[in-house]
């Protein structure tokens, strides 16, 4: 796998055996600790696990359509690790 910075998974846990599952989210956990994690799950307990906070998409459609239905409904924000703590607090 070499050292990503992004890994993105899409329902990872789905057909796993409850050991494995646990095993593979203690993975998901070690490699955060250098990498950002897109977890995409229905599976909340997975998130919960996981991650302290979540994002959950409402919106899909096509281009532009869905571009001015989210207008102003978006933000970008670039943290680095040791940023995060302070700016969550906010």
């Amino acid at each position: 796998m070499g050292d990503p910075r992004l890994v993105i998974v899409d329902e990872p846990t789905g057909s796993l055996a409850p050991a494995e599952r646990v095993r593979f989210l203690d993975l998901l956990s070690e490699i955060s600790q250098r990498a950002a994690i897109i977890l995409s799950t229905h599976i909340v307990a997975d998130v919960s696990e996981l991650c302290p906070q979540m994002a959950v998409l409402l919106h899909h459609g096509q281009g532009l359509a869905m571009m001015q239905q989210i207008r102003g409904k978006v933000w970008r924000i670039r943290l680095g690790r040791d940023q995060l703590a302070d700016w969550a607090a906010q």
